[in-house]
């Protein structure tokens, strides 16, 4: 697909699509990084469903809430009793604003079991393009970096849909910068996107305006979900809402970062999207994963390819 510069590649590569969902890839509170995006395509018109890999406790969610084994169709009237529960805090947030309100959830899988969680939503709302979604860049790490953040959930999300033929799939980084303190070095990540680049599958970076829109109704459901869960707020989307506002450096808005340094800067206000099938082909340990069902199975299998392999040895950012 060729690119040009009056409209942004994410939008260009989503232009086709009329019923698109936007997924949570690496857990948590991921699925809140794909809100600008989703809330920009739900103003075009475009049906889009969201939905998230929980690191809630779905067992506990009203059993009318579930479609399958695998997926939880989340509302604001589903009831848990779990205290950290971000896809039915998101849920009730947007049937406030009057917007799409289902976040549907899975729970912790393997990928042929994640797969088939995807299978089913593609197959309910006939979806034809995929986003997934990070807070975070170290979904886009290949496996033989010195450090690879939390891979588990990320690369299982995308081992599940780069299975799935469906005619638009992209994976988008928000957050630049966040995942340092899980090792990540930002000049790997770089690296990265360039290897990405020249091999076409490089969608480039797409600043979120601070004063649109869509930051607003953002930093607004960003702020919401840390008071629903003052015990636990989103380290990562929390940083994303203050580089949104403007905000720079050591930005400290929960005791659970006391001690460490921030870095809240603008970079962590854009977008760096892929295309999915060229990251999952790059990603050096997506075969050892491919077969399993369970998570366990998944941290077993990329713990045994981290013993084995040799890591580059990260460059130092020269300015």
């Amino acid at each position: 697909m060729t690119f040009s510069l009056d409209t942004p590649p994410l939008f260009a590569a989503l232009a086709p699509a009329r019923r698109v969902l936007i997924a949570g890839a690496g857990g948590g509170f991921d699925v809140y990084a794909g809100l600008p995006l989703a809330l920009a395509l739900w103003h075009r018109g475009v049906e889009v469903h969201l939905a998230n890999l929980s690191f809630s406790e779905l067992e506990l969610v009203d059993r009318d809430s579930w479609l399958t084994e695998q997926v939880v169709a989340v509302t604001p009237a589903s009831a848990s009793p779990d205290w950290y529960f971000p896809e039915g805090v998101l849920a009730k947030w947007l049937a406030s604003q009057d917007l799409p309100s289902t976040v549907y959830a899975f729970p912790p899988l393997g990928v042929q079991t994640l797969r088939e969680a995807y299978e089913h939503l593609i197959a309910l709302h006939d979806i034809d393009a995929v986003v997934l979604v990070d807070g975070g860049t170290d979904i886009l790490m290949r496996g033989d970096e010195n450090g690879i953040g939390t891979p588990v959930e990320d690369l299982t999300s995308v081992g599940a849909v780069a299975g799935i033929d469906v005619p638009v799939k992209l994976v988008t980084c928000l957050g630049f910068g966040i995942d340092a303190n899980d090792g990540v070095h930002s000049v790997e990540v770089l690296d990265n996107l360039a290897a990405l680049d020249r091999e076409g599958g490089y969608l480039g970076a797409l600043s979120i305006p601070g004063s649109s829109r869509e930051a607003r109704l953002y930093r607004a459901a960003v702020a919401d979900a840390a008071a629903a869960t003052p015990d636990r707020p989103s380290i990562v989307n929390g940083q994303i809402a203050a580089a949104l506002a403007g905000q720079f450096g050591d930005v400290q808005f929960t005791r659970r970062t006391t001690g460490s340094t921030l870095f809240v800067n603008p970079l962590m206000a854009i977008y760096f999207t892929v295309d999915l099938d060229k990251l999952a082909a790059r990603c050096l340990y997506l075969d050892r994963i491919e077969n399993t069902v369970g998570r366990r199975q998944v941290i077993g299998r990329i713990e045994a390819y981290r013993n084995e392999v040799t890591t580059r040895i990260p460059r130092a950012y020269p300015h």
